[in-house]
């Protein structure tokens, strides 16, 4: 199942080159067992690259960014710990000071509920309501005061958020609070809380029998308020043994920071070599020359798809496999020639890109206006590292940054330079221009550039034969079978082994000749363009 405007087809392709290879292992004589090169997943991708280019450099700079890791998190579990260590004597700290602030408010609490729990007498037993003192006793006329005492306080204390006092006990308040988090009010006798929900609440205040439970809660607070000193004073205790352990524990020392330096140095190097591997200027030139190459080659995306298709891509592509892999030359041969007919295209975009090299190592590139023309303009040079970017205004502000990439470096350097423009009120269009002038100026001082002749190559005379002779090959030269020779008639796109580039117009570019002309050419046969044998 693929799934419309989603990655799906993206991973259909991905599934579509695990399935070629998983193909190909299986009809290869591989042997039974094969080294797996890591168990970890990076260091197998890095290993897997550094035997395909046959440069380590890859694995060490992954080996080293382990090691910088592993001693990162050593460093980092012992701040980790020796900050818990401190946390931990703070909060202590302070609820030592807090519980011992409090306790002698705490205590005298506790007693006035103690000697009020402790008459006998109900009837002497007063709860001190706003209108009325009413024994414990009449809890009928209890049950009615305090209903009353909610009723009045409810759309106060939902209002407002503040705890109400509705009553005391032999001058202990009774407070009333409701809190909007959750959507429920609270009783408090001395610093015991006691919940309730809306229903709860209301149940309470319309009904006697309600208000008979409150009251019995409250009185349970009240009995449990009395036991508070002795829990906050046994806490007190125990938290000064624990601040005490803490204080004495001592504190954990990272020893590696030499170690983690060197490392943090060594994978960085390691980076930066990569980076110069992969974003040097001739690593630039031989991916745009590859590009090329097999753009000119007639290789449009997807074509080793179409050259050894799955069932379910030869149903995507609406063929079946055998038609599919047929149309591959067909294809690839429209591409070739789009992409020669796309010459002057990509001539002209080369010449409008602002952006200029100054050498022909492409090291070393402009952008706008010249350092002295007291206008903006920036320049991006390669270190051998990495890429390094310098802007300025034209007024003597300069900004300097180093990227990895030269894409990076252009975009950076692109945006300063209009920011400093659009300070100045010259427009995007001129510092184009600037660099359209100078490639100009460059690419006229290549053409002019002079070139020494060379003499004129002459044959021997004796090596002319008229046509009409036989021509023998000497003794003990090389004979070329009819089959190898068909071979190489038939091999239209045979590429030198050196750089070729078939539109190129500099005078020593070679030119694409025929393999058998080659032959004959090399091994000392061939023809006159006027047919003679030669």
């Amino acid at each position: 199942m693929v799934a419309r405007r989603s990655y799906d087809a993206m991973m259909y392709q991905y599934v579509a080159r695990k399935s070629n290879f998983v193909a190909m292992i299986r009809k290869a004589d591989v042997p039974p067992t094969m080294e797996d090169l890591g168990g970890d997943l990076t260091v197998s991708w890095a290993q897997s690259k550094a035997a395909a280019t046959g440069d380590p450099v890859f694995v060490a700079q992954v080996e080293a960014d382990q090691k910088v890791a592993e001693l990162e998190a050593r460093r980092d579990a012992v701040l980790n710990a020796n900050a818990a260590r401190n946390a931990a004597i703070r909060a202590l700290s302070r609820s030592i000071t807090a519980d011992e602030k409090r306790l002698p408010e705490v205590r005298e609490v506790a007693g006035k509920l103690a000697a009020w729990s402790g008459i006998e007498d109900r009837a002497q037993r007063k709860w001190a309501f706003p209108h009325a003192a009413i024994p414990d006793s009449e809890t009928a006329d209890l049950a009615d005061a305090l209903r009353g005492a909610l009723i009045r306080l409810e759309e106060e204390v939902t209002r407002s958020n503040d705890e109400v006092v509705f009553g005391a006990i032999n001058g202990v308040p009774l407070t009333l609070g409701y809190t909007q988090v959750i959507g429920q009010f609270y009783l408090c006798v001395g610093e015991e809380i006691a919940w309730y929900d809306r229903d709860r609440f209301l149940n309470a205040v319309e009904k006697a029998s309600g208000a008979q439970g409150m009251l019995t809660t409250l009185r349970n607070l009240a009995e449990k308020a009395t036991r508070q000193v002795p829990a906050i004073e046994a806490r007190i205790e125990h938290n000064r043994g624990r601040l005490a352990d803490a204080e004495a524990e001592p504190g954990l020392a990272f020893t590696a920071t030499a170690e983690l330096d060197a490392a943090k140095l060594r994978a960085e190097e390691l980076r930066l070599e990569v980076n110069a591997r992969e974003n040097s200027p001739d690593a630039l030139r031989r991916t745009r020359d590859e590009h090329e190459r097999r753009a000119a080659d007639g290789q449009y995306p997807q074509w080793t798809l179409d050259l050894n298709p799955t069932d379910a891509w030869a149903e995507h592509r609406g063929m079946s496999k055998s038609d599919l892999i047929a149309s591959v030359p067909a294809r690839m041969a429209t591409a070739r020639q789009a992409w020669l007919d796309g010459a002057g295209q990509r001539e002209a975009s080369r010449r409008a890109d602002p952006w200029v090299a100054l050498d022909d190592t492409e090291a070393l590139w402009q952008y706008g206006f010249a350092a002295d023309s007291g206008q903006p303009g920036a320049r991006v040079r390669w270190d051998d590292r990495q890429w390094h970017l310098e802007t300025w205004d034209g007024n003597g502000r300069v900004e300097r940054d180093a990227v990895n990439t030269r894409s990076e470096a252009f975009g950076i350097a692109t945006r300063t330079v209009e920011k400093f423009a659009a300070e100045q009120n010259i427009g995007r269009e001129a510092i184009h221009q600037a660099g359209l002038e100078r490639r100009e100026r460059r690419d006229n001082a290549a053409s002019h550039t002079t070139v020494e002749p060379t003499a004129a190559v002459v044959e021997p005379a004796d090596a002319i034969v008229e046509p009409t002779e036989t021509v023998s090959a000497a003794p003990g030269t090389f004979g070329l079978d009819d089959t190898l020779a068909h071979g190489l008639r038939a091999a239209g796109d045979v590429r030198p082994l050196h750089k070729f580039n078939p539109h190129s117009t500099r005078p020593h570019q070679q030119q694409h000749i025929d393999p058998m002309q080659q032959y004959e050419a090399e091994y000392g046969g061939g023809y006159e363009e006027d047919g003679r044998a030669v």
